[in-house]
């Protein structure tokens, strides 16, 4: 009897435990500490391509970099010289399968944030340069200039109109959707006056759209939707469109107004966009929110990176 009250006291308190916010929020943290390591720079060999990291707790971790590496310190891209023995560093590296880890950018910790937040989120800016390859701007919290390729791809609104590149001037604020390069750079997926402009062309540039059908009319195979960021757009059904729910077919006259969906879209040669496929949710069903990398701890855990699943000129 002892023996088996014990056990389910066990039980109930592990619970407990796991319950707990300390628990809970540490597990959550835990997501951002993916290959990211903080601490102070304690040396840094230029001619062996390594630095040092002291972490304030545990031993010292040796990193490599290369000409890949993003040194970022006082928010502007930097020289590995320019960090000293002693400064607050942040260290993103990648896993290699001999040697020291490779570092891919070297923060200070002011910086960090500002990083994160550059290569993810929309930014406002002030337009300082033009090119038909690049856009040199001013991040406004930090004054910071950042350059933003350009391409055929990237997108611009201007008044809530369509617009093209030509259309904006020197001293201007924008707001801009950025990519990560695999090279270091950052392009410019969209470019906008109204921030909300600059969202809805992102999402304009995806084949996958989660939001509301407002109408959908089967004799002129059109499909009214309402996205989750806002964004009216009426979309053409292709002939050999399906449609889906929990999983099993339903006919397309099964779809009506209100219905919560994800579009399935694919371009035709003349670049525009018919459905393919709708996916209709349940009430229940949700769309997953991604993870937005923070500053990390200096003691925190370092996990294994997850398999599946944004850095500056």
């Amino acid at each position: 009897m002892n023996l088996l009250f014990r056990v389910a006291f066990s039980v109930v308190a592990l619970s407990a435990l796991l319950q707990s916010p300390s628990i809970s929020q540490t597990a959550k943290k835990t997501n951002y500490l993916v290959n990211t390591r903080s601490g102070q720079l304690f040396s840094i060999d230029p001619t062996a391509a390594t630095l040092i990291l002291k972490p304030r707790i545990g031993v010292n971790v040796t990193y490599r970099y290369s000409e890949k590496t993003q040194f970022v310190k006082n928010f502007t891209w930097a020289e590995p010289i320019a960090f000293k023995p002693g400064d607050p560093i942040v260290v993103r590296f990648r896993k290699g399968s001999v040697g020291p880890s490779s570092a891919t950018d070297v923060v200070d910790k002011a910086s960090f944030d500002w990083l994160n937040r550059i290569r993810h989120e929309p930014v406002q800016v002030m337009i300082k340069e033009i090119s038909e390859e690049s856009l040199l701007v001013t991040d406004g919290p930090t004054k910071a200039e950042i350059e933003y390729k350009l391409s055929e791809k990237t997108t611009y609104t201007k008044g809530g109109k369509a617009a093209t590149l030509a259309d904006f001037k020197v001293g201007e604020t924008v707001h801009v959707i950025p990519r990560s390069l695999p090279g270091g750079n950052l392009q410019a997926i969209a470019v906008a006056d109204i921030k909300v402009d600059a969202i809805h062309l992102k999402e304009r540039s995806k084949l996958t759209v989660t939001g509301t059908i407002r109408a959908i009319d089967l004799k002129k195979m059109i499909l009214s939707f309402r996205s989750t960021t806002g964004d009216d757009r009426d979309f053409e059904i292709a002939e050999e469109c399906v449609a889906t729910q929990l999983g099993k077919p339903i006919a397309l006259t099964q779809l009506h107004a209100g219905l919560n969906a994800t579009i399935h879209l694919t371009r035709r040669e003349e670049d525009s966009q018919v459905v393919t496929k709708i996916t209709v949710h349940s009430k229940k069903s949700s769309t997953r929110k991604p993870v937005i990398r923070k500053p990390l701890p200096d003691d925190s855990i370092l996990l294994p990176k997850p398999v599946g699943k944004k850095t500056p000129p």
